[in-house]
């Protein structure tokens, strides 16, 4: 599939979210691991994520030899623990993106329970901090995402949403330990300059650039648009994310 280099697919209406979206919590979210591979992870004094086998623990080991009587197969070996940094996810929500809200929603709700250092940015033309509504207990998901309405209806500027991003949550979020996850089409009405610029802003302060388009699950897909082009060189990976096992596979 090759996208013209156009953003008029990014023009249509989004849809509000009415009872039809997301009505139960899908089975599939209680499978969501607590390990991501592609975000930061950084060392904690207690049991992490992920445990680490570096070297042996001698001094352990060595009393443990010496209660036997003599050196034994048994020795301890040192282990670093280590938990998943910060992680940013800018959603797309906008008109193109619309038919898979239901899947991404589910998903980054499974995600923000497990993961306290995860926050949720959804965007179309305008971006806002919906973590603490995901946090919330899963009947009254929908409801305080309502109150987030602008945002389902319109387009995609993104280049305008990093900006504003960058201007309104940079704080408290961007670190060396940061791991930035886009969900998007790449379908955009906005600047390219615009997307190149941040993005080279945030991969020059150690930021890990990731980015999940739902358009690679599509035989013969190439990153066309402008956005895409543009985005390319700064990314550390992109993924396809179009279906619920492609999601699991990422975390």
């Amino acid at each position: 599939m090759e996208l013209e280099n156009t953003g008029a697919a990014s023009l249509g209406d989004g849809g509000l979210l009415t009872d039809d979206i997301l009505p139960s919590l899908p089975a599939w979210v209680a499978r969501i691991s607590y390990r991501i591979p592609f975000v930061h992870t950084v060392p904690v004094r207690r049991k992490g994520m992920l445990g680490v086998s570096k070297g042996v623990y001698w001094q352990r080991t060595a009393k443990r030899w010496a209660h036997q009587g003599g050196m034994g197969l048994q020795i301890y070996p040192k282990s670093t623990y280590r938990s998943a940094g910060k992680m940013v996810v800018l959603w797309d929500v906008s008109g193109s993106m619309s038919d898979s809200i239901d899947l991404y929603a589910a998903w980054l709700y499974g995600l923000v329970q497990r993961h306290r250092q995860l926050g949720v940015f959804p965007f179309g033309t305008d971006v806002d901090d919906v973590t603490e509504a995901m946090r919330a207990p899963f009947p009254f998901v929908r409801a305080r995402l309502r109150n987030y309405e602008r945002l389902w209806i319109g387009g995609t500027n993104m280049g305008c949403v990093l900006s504003t991003w960058m201007a309104r949550f940079q704080n408290g979020w961007l670190g060396s330990n940061t791991t930035m996850v886009i969900i998007s089409d790449g379908w955009d009405v906005g600047s390219p300059e615009d997307v190149k610029r941040v993005l080279h802003e945030l991969r020059s302060r150690g930021i890990r650039l990731i980015w999940i388009n739902p358009l690679m699950g599509t035989p013969g897909f190439e990153p066309r648009t402008r956005t895409l082009l543009a985005a390319l060189p700064y990314l550390d990976g992109m993924y396809s994310g179009h279906t619920v096992e492609a999601l699991l596979s990422l975390s």
